[in-house]
């Protein structure tokens, strides 16, 4: 099967030369947006209130206006608060060109203060994605390859879901589930579940980390119930292990090729 490439285009990423570096490096430089943006837009509520195009407007201002995106009202979601969807080119169903980003949104386009936690959560995965544009782009691929299709249950239920017993019931039915999968998918599957889980991991700190900042307190999400750094190790401690075992089968197979 041909393995589907996804493309993202210029107006969906940063250049290069503006994102390139270490993972770590592109994290800081999301904080650094996320953090640029709320600068931007703390002085403009009124009765805790903000418009959303002015909300839009400080968003898009971030990066020059550069990146396309839309804003949408998450109010109509029954199991989440707010999302950052890819937008694919009408023509060509592989090439990102912008995006949705679904947050709570009043029926006079108001965006309420008491939802720091939530906006600011999504617009760092907003920022993260433009950032890491290879790390999206593999997101997306699996995906469309029908992986993501197969695994998603499980990731749902036993992986992204609040489970409090995380050590010794996750790495069990974890190893136990890799099982019916190639070493080859294996690999993909771990590496896109770690990527998720970190960038959700990062999204409830950004989404806490601005509900401190606010004199009014409210109810905030941190994700702490996730347990995602927890999970993050036992999935790089199973990859480790995967890929360990893969190196050992090509070298084996090296040495077979060298004797014939």
């Amino acid at each position: 099967m041909l393995h589907m490439r996804i493309k993202v285009s210029k107006n969906a990423k940063l250049p290069l030369k503006i994102c390139k570096g270490s993972v770590k490096s592109r994290l800081e430089l999301a904080r650094h947006y996320n953090n640029e943006f709320f600068n931007s837009i703390c002085n403009k509520f009124e009765n805790n209130l903000i418009d959303k195009d002015i909300f839009s407007q400080n968003l898009s201002s971030i990066n020059n206006n550069k990146i396309k995106f839309n804003l949408k009202d998450s109010n109509s979601f029954d199991s989440c608060l707010g999302c950052v969807e890819a937008v694919f080119d009408k023509k060509n169903k592989n090439k990102i060109v912008s995006y949705d980003i679904y947050i709570p949104i009043s029926q006079d386009n108001k965006i309420c203060l008491e939802d720091a936690d939530t906006f600011m959560h999504e617009t760092f995965h907003y920022f993260f994605s433009i950032v890491n544009p290879k790390h999206l782009s593999r997101i997306i691929e699996m995906s469309k390859n029908k992986l993501a299709e197969k695994t998603e249950k499980f990731y749902e239920g036993h992986i992204f879901a609040r489970t409090g017993d995380y050590t010794g019931y996750t790495k069990r039915i974890l190893r136990n589930y890799m099982e019916y999968f190639p070493t080859d998918k294996q690999i993909r599957i771990l590496q896109n579940w770690r990527y998720r889980l970190n960038g959700e991991l990062q999204a409830y700190k950004e989404g806490a980390r601005y509900h401190k900042r606010l004199k009014q307190k409210f109810s905030c999400e941190n994700g702490k119930s996730f347990y995602f750094e927890e999970k993050i190790k036992i999935i790089e401690e199973e990859l480790a292990k995967i890929l360990v075992e893969a190196r050992k089968d090509i070298e084996k197979l090296g040495k077979y090729n060298n004797k014939q």
